[in-house]
């Protein structure tokens, strides 16, 4: 049933659909988000709160500064990390039914564009692991509400509000630049480049820029460490993945069944009924040619701009089915989209114990992926990012401890990347050890610290590298997990003495931003 209301409150009785599914995608994350291990991020967000900065390597400092808050409420628990990305990832699917809303859609469209951002596999996979991503997608989304709302009642306050979810999202992570270049190119060639004729445009990207503005003095202040991150990610991370592959992604990564979907809701937003909209399509499209021009891009990138162009499929789907003759499809479309999402769940959220997962992918004939170029064993890399790290943090413990005294208050604890770094910090506590040091990101902004390093204790380094450093090298101890990423499993564990020179002299040397 459509809506002839002009303006209606956030919540009301047309609402029902979007507000019943965002529940059920809220409550589907709390009963899966503890069945395996932290994520590997986890364990890196959670050092990075006892680092508080304007700025990170690898990211802004807003996500940080909203998980320090809330562990310092509720703890850092699996359930209570967690319970956040459940939240964020709920009033997404919720945002996406007041864009069907705004477009002036039914329940049947809310439903359809509400399943397919339930069911998406990446979407799956963000809310069910605390980090910035989760938050992206639930910006982008906001931003792209109020733009529909700006095109439909021209309102000054919606221009204000803008701003300041822009310049968060931005405080979040840089991938808005991507959304506010979208929203300036569709009122550029739209009929709404009257409003750039307006302040209002401005006042809501000096209100962004305003918000950033202290990240990016912390960027500048030291020398644009992002940047270079990013430089070295698509050089060495990224460097397998071609634009074929980047396009091949887009329909299996956001599920073959949403795949008409949301194309039906750009053919929509630029030939359809919803033609007044197409400036949500040019968002779209400028995200889409970013990253495809730059030749090296995972499709989760694209991940934020998909719940806007859901809401105009839902759109193009209720269109469609109010046709007489195709009324009767109506349901077949919502349990084809519901039984496709049950079948791909368990491949991105631990629906299933592990064994069963690695039999169940077996039956499906599917391979773990990795969108990095590593090579993977059993499970896929999201999966496997869970496992192994409590057990290295007892291994490196235990060859700490073996340590006569003397030498455990000399030692330094030296973790190969912000993974094995930040588990060792995390369990440090409860094992009796020291804090690692790691030159990877933005650990190796927080520097060596004050001990010189005359014995240390590396973990996921190799015997090679650690001769570089040190003339002593014995092997101590072997971490192993066998659902672990490969390079993180039968990992030697080193003690390390008679140094070739200081930590704090070698640290400028060794930096690793990838």
């Amino acid at each position: 049933m459509r809506s002839n209301h002009k303006y209606l409150p956030f919540y009301s009785r047309e609402m029902a659909v979007a507000g019943f599914l965002a529940f059920a995608a809220f409550l589907l994350h709390l009963a899966f988000n503890g069945r395996y291990g932290y994520f590997i991020d986890e364990y890196y967000y959670m050092a990075c709160t006892e680092h508080p900065a304007l700025g990170y390597v690898d990211q802004p400092p807003l996500s940080i500064a909203i998980l320090a808050f809330w562990r310092g409420l509720f703890g850092d628990s699996l359930f209570a990390l967690r319970f956040l990305p459940a939240v964020a990832g709920a009033f997404t699917v919720y945002l996406a039914g007041l864009l069907v809303r705004e477009f002036k859609g039914g329940r049947f469209a809310q439903a359809v564009a509400c399943i397919a951002v339930i069911i998406n596999p990446l979407f799956l996979y963000f809310r069910n692991y605390y980090s910035m991503n989760v938050y992206d997608v639930l910006f982008w989304t906001l931003a792209a509400f109020l733009v529909v709302r700006i095109i439909r009642n021209e309102r000054p306050k919606s221009w204000i509000v803008l701003g300041v979810v822009l310049g968060l999202g931005l405080l979040n992570k840089i991938d808005v630049l991507w959304l506010g270049a979208g929203i300036f190119l569709g009122l550029l060639f739209t009929q709404q480049r009257k409003s750039l004729l307006t302040p209002w445009p401005y006042i809501a990207a000096a209100i962004a820029l305003l918000l950033f503005l202290p990240h990016i003095i912390w960027q500048i202040q030291n020398g644009w460490p992002t940047l270079e991150f990013i430089h070295n990610a698509r050089a060495f991370k990224y460097q397998g993945i071609s634009r074929l592959d980047f396009l091949l992604s887009l329909a299996l990564e956001f599920h073959p069944l949403v795949l008409p979907v949301w194309i039906a809701g750009l053919v929509s937003l630029f030939s359809g009924s919803l033609k007044r909209f197409r400036l949500i399509g040019i968002i779209w499209l400028t995200a889409f040619a970013i990253l495809f021009i730059s030749g090296r891009s995972k499709a989760e990138y694209l991940s934020p701009a998909l719940p806007m162009i859901l809401a105009a499929g839902g759109i193009a789907f209720e269109n469609f089915a109010l046709r007489k003759r195709w009324r009767v499809f109506k349901p077949a479309i919502i349990i084809l989209l519901i039984t496709g999402g049950a079948i791909t769940a368990p491949l991105t959220l631990p629906v299933l114990p592990v064994e069963s997962l690695i039999v169940y992918m077996r039956t499906l004939g599917m391979q773990p992926p990795s969108a990095e170029s590593k090579e993977l064993a059993e499970l896929p890399q999201h999966f496997a990012d869970q496992f192994g790290f409590e057990n290295m943090a007892e291994t490196t413990a235990r060859v700490y401890h073996l340590l006569p005294r003397v030498d455990r208050g000399d030692c330094v604890i030296i973790a190969s990347h912000y993974g094995f770094a930040a588990a060792i910090d995390f369990y440090r506590a409860t094992l009796d050890m020291p804090k690692a040091v790691c030159s990877h990101n933005s650990y190796w902004m927080w520097g060596p610290g004050d001990k010189p390093g005359k014995v240390a204790v590396a973990v996921g380094l190799s015997e090679k590298t650690m001769r570089r450093f040190y003339q002593s090298v014995t092997a101590m101890d072997t971490v192993c997990s066998r659902f672990a990423m490969p390079y993180e499993n039968n990992v030697p564990v080193f003690v390390c003495r008679e140094p070739l020179s200081t930590l704090q002299a070698v640290w400028p040397t060794v930096k690793n931003f990838e």
